[in-house]
């Protein structure tokens, strides 16, 4: 068990307040992110094209959906696991629709 996991109160209050929420454990401690808005998405998807931006796109979806832990405990995850910004992104674009199965009807 970690020091920062995610109590099932905890997990009430955020959906409480954001809607549907994605909790994502490891070994540092658990995050939990609501779904990007649409200007958020939009941010992201301009920051990716963009050569400058590129590189930070990611990064500024997860910490603008990061509802939990609190920034400073946040920080002091990804200081231990830098790399986890990437890991945790993925999941977060997922969760907000990027790959979901569609089915064409006709």
């Amino acid at each position: 068990m970690t020091t920062n996991e995610i109590t099932a109160e905890q997990r009430f209050e955020l959906v409480q307040k954001h809607g549907e929420v994605l909790v994502l454990g490891s070994d540092f401690g658990d995050v939990a992110f609501r779904i990007a808005t649409r200007a958020e998405w939009q941010r992201m998807i301009d920051e990716q094209a963009r050569d400058l931006t590129q590189g930070v796109a990611l990064r500024n979806l997860v910490y603008s959906c990061r509802v939990w832990p609190e920034g400073p405990d946040f920080d002091r995850l990804i200081e231990r696991a830098p790399g986890m910004v990437q890991s945790l992104g993925n999941e977060l674009v997922e969760f907000c629709g990027l790959g979901r199965r569609l089915v064409r009807k006709k």
